[in-house]
């Protein structure tokens, strides 16, 4: 199966991205306009779209679930750290010049267009103290060169990819379904002619 890119929003009552005290599956914080949606925030909407692609109701996924700058050394050993990205991978982001106290973020890996430039899906909480409205759904291209932002005047950093254990069909991988094909195929034919030919 292909991976589907999310670049459009979520329905607003679609219960991945509603708290469980609402009735929904999210586990995450409201998000800045208040209960029962986890969004505008770049966690909660992290979390519903794990969900929506592992194709299950329940945030067990494995990752961190405090502000976004604990992901990178916080979520479950299943999530392995790298510097490149790969289709549904978190890409995880510190607050530009690593100000304690600011929560970083994190957005969803939903397209490679080629070896520097990506497409992600997120959310952004904003800052209602200051009066910046949060960000309830977006879809960014951002760039090698500018640290995986869109652009280099962004207020985060970017630290890393982690890798989606729920992704299997990604390009030089082989999905689970192919796999066990090739080894039926080989049993298969082992069987017919007693050993394997070196081709």
């Amino acid at each position: 199966m292909a991976y589907t890119p999310r670049l459009t929003a979520p329905g607003a009552t679609d219960p991945r991205w509603i708290m469980d005290d609402y009735g929904g599956y999210n586990l995450c914080i409201a998000g800045s306009n208040g209960p029962p949606s986890v969004l505008p925030n770049c966690t909660g909407y992290v979390h519903g779209r794990i969900m929506q692609i592992r194709g299950v109701n329940t945030d067990d996924c494995g990752l961190s679930f405090n502000d976004a700058i604990s992901y990178w050394n916080g979520s479950s050993a299943a999530w392995i750290q790298e510097s490149n990205p790969s289709l549904g991978a978190v890409v995880c982001y510190r607050t530009k010049g690593n100000v304690n106290g600011w929560p970083g973020h994190v957005a969803i890996v939903e397209q490679i267009i080629d070896n520097d430039t990506i497409v992600v899906s997120e959310s952004d909480y904003g800052d209602p103290p200051n009066g910046v409205a949060g960000v309830r759904f977006r879809t960014l291209t951002c760039y090698r060169s500018a640290g995986w932002r869109p652009s280099t005047v962004w207020n985060v950093e970017g630290i890393g990819f982690l890798k989606n254990p729920y992704v299997v069909d990604q390009p030089g991988e082989l999905s689970t379904a192919a796999l066990i094909l090739l080894l039926s195929k080989y049993k298969e034919r082992k069987q017919k002619h007693g050993r394997i030919q070196r081709i």
